[in-house]
């Protein structure tokens, strides 16, 4: 009987910490969070920065394709947006995405005229190369309202 007792004293004990610990540690998270927004984008920005620069080297070595360089080169533009700090810094960037984007789809086009793309990838890099066309000129026309 005296077991039974301990035994149920300790699972009392586990299940009463196995609740508050959940709740202790993220009390202790939330004090441990020193990171503002835009610390944390500059982070993603840096990342991102290596992210192109691991990509890239793959891609002169033969282990990746230049799609993978487009993508992280664009998730890298995006993060330097977040960050942008006035309208002519956004339109650089959009200028830079692009180009970009002109370049995958000559890519994509090239390697449909020899049988290594589908139809389907060259809308999709056609589609993008518009989207950013659209945002460009969006950020332009921003811009214009804004001056006097």
């Amino acid at each position: 009987m005296n077991s039974r007792i301990q035994i149920g004293a300790a699972a009392l004990v586990l299940v009463v910490g196995l609740f508050a610990w959940p709740a202790a540690n993220g009390e202790k998270q939330a004090d441990e969070q020193p990171h503002s927004l835009e610390a944390l984008l500059k982070e993603r920005q840096a990342t991102l920065r290596q992210l192109v620069e691991v990509v890239t080297a793959g891609y002169r070595q033969g282990t990746m394709g230049y799609d993978a360089v487009a993508r992280a080169t664009e998730q890298m533009l995006d993060a330097d947006l977040a960050l942008a700090e006035d309208a002519d810094a956004r339109i650089a960037i959009f200028q830079r995405r692009i180009d970009l984007m002109e370049s995958v789809l000559s890519m994509v086009e090239a390697n449909f005229a020899t049988g290594q793309a589908s139809q389907a990838q060259v809308l999709t890099a056609r589609a993008e190369l518009l989207e950013s066309r659209i945002l460009l000129a969006r950020e332009e026309a921003r811009g214009d309202r804004r001056q006097p």
